[in-house]
């Protein structure tokens, strides 16, 4: 009873059946309704302030930095200081496409503010994740909450030539960062490549729960790298496959 379990999402179709199994299922942006960072963040406190003396899991998921790049005009200040390019920067997922086709050629110029476009949105998404945590201490919930960060994808910025994700399988797209915080543990960095599907055993370790048998997932919090390295996989539908064993990896069209 006193576990409450919502899902507070933003950048997922409902179609794909991410709202089965919680209590409360939010997702802003495909009913264009506000979702920056911040404000989600704003409605999830709300909840945890009324469920702080119980047990929660919190999936909050946030969209940028993603195509289109839309910062706060104070993020962007932090990063760009020439004149702005002639085109807007809600057109930057269009732009895209028409980068990689090789319809349009940016010059050094238009490369830089695109980049600064995306650097300025990490700052926004960062800024609320600061938010989030002098929140959780305002509300004492700190020292008795686990938090792992994790991105969904990366983005590639020139190093083939063009600006975005979803086109190939190289480090750029899909190396990610995770981080995962647990009160009265020691700080310790893992070298060896993982899988995101770590995250589901690692989740389930934190709630106490048993990993089901057929689970492909290693709990990061126990892991030990012995031996040869674990291969990761990676599958990006209609484009191909990869895999990665050490310093090594094979990308299969």
């Amino acid at each position: 009873p006193d576990r409450c379990i919502p899902l507070f999402f933003s950048d997922v179709n409902d179609d794909a059946g991410f709202a089965q199994g919680f209590d409360l299922y939010l997702n802003p942006m495909r009913r264009r309704h506000p979702f920056r960072a911040r404000i989600l963040w704003q409605r999830a406190r709300h909840f945890l302030s009324q469920h702080k003396d119980g047990h929660a899991f919190l999936f909050l998921a946030t969209v940028e930095p993603h195509l289109p790049y839309t910062p706060t005009e104070k993020s962007l200040a932090l990063e760009w200081q020439e004149p702005k390019a002639s085109w807007e920067a809600a057109t930057t997922a269009a732009l895209s496409k028409e980068v990689a086709s090789g319809a349009l050629v940016m010059g050094a110029r238009e490369r830089g503010f695109v980049e600064a476009l995306y650097d300025a949105e990490v700052r926004d998404v960062d800024s609320a994740f600061a938010g989030m945590i002098a929140d959780l201490q305002k509300l004492e919930m700190w020292e008795k909450t686990a938090i792992i960060l994790v991105g969904d994808h990366g983005e590639e910025m020139w190093e083939r030539g063009a600006f975005g994700h979803g086109r190939h399988l190289y480090d750029e797209s899909i190396r990610i960062p995770l981080v995962v915080y647990t009160p009265g543990i020691t700080p310790g960095v893992v070298h060896t490549p993982v899988s995101t599907m770590d995250v589901y055993a690692t989740v389930l370790e934190l709630a106490g729960v048993m990993t089901n048998p057929e689970a492909q997932s290693n709990n990061l919090l126990a892991l030990k790298r012995k031996g040869l390295p674990e291969p990761i996989f990676a599958q990006l539908p209609g484009y191909g496959r990869s895999l990665m064993v050490g310093k090594y990896k094979l990308i299969v069209p």
